[in-house]
């Protein structure tokens, strides 16, 4: 950001203060944030296994199971449920695709 406006910085601060309300396990978590002078950083939970993408659409991988990519339908499914329902309030995730579901080292998907 090479100029923070005010209306920027606002708007970074609320997302902070969003992220940090929301606790599910089918959720990244918000770990840390920095603002340092005009740099802004959110620092997430480290995803071991990349995003789902990368296991359905890269060369070499490993082909998941139709065991795994069901849990993984149902884990997305657990993390809509808690937005749309649970969360007050309640939050419409736009952009859900394969690139934006991330797994872990146990392939849960958040």
């Amino acid at each position: 950001m090479n100029r923070v406006s005010e209306q920027g910085e606002d708007d970074f601060c609320r997302e902070i203060e969003l992220l940090a309300r929301l606790h599910h396990r089918h959720l990244v978590a918000l770990r840390g944030f920095c603002i340092n002078k005009q740099e802004r950083f959110l620092l997430y939970e480290y995803m071991g296994n990349g995003s789902l993408k990368d296991h359905l659409h890269s060369p070499g991988k490993t082909p998941l199971s139709w065991r795994t990519r069901i849990q993984i339908v149902i884990d997305v499914a657990n993390a809509l449920e808690y937005l749309h329902f649970y969360c007050d309030p309640p939050l419409c995730h736009r952009d859900i695709k394969a690139s934006n579901t991330l797994l872990d080292e146990n392939f849960v998907a958040k």
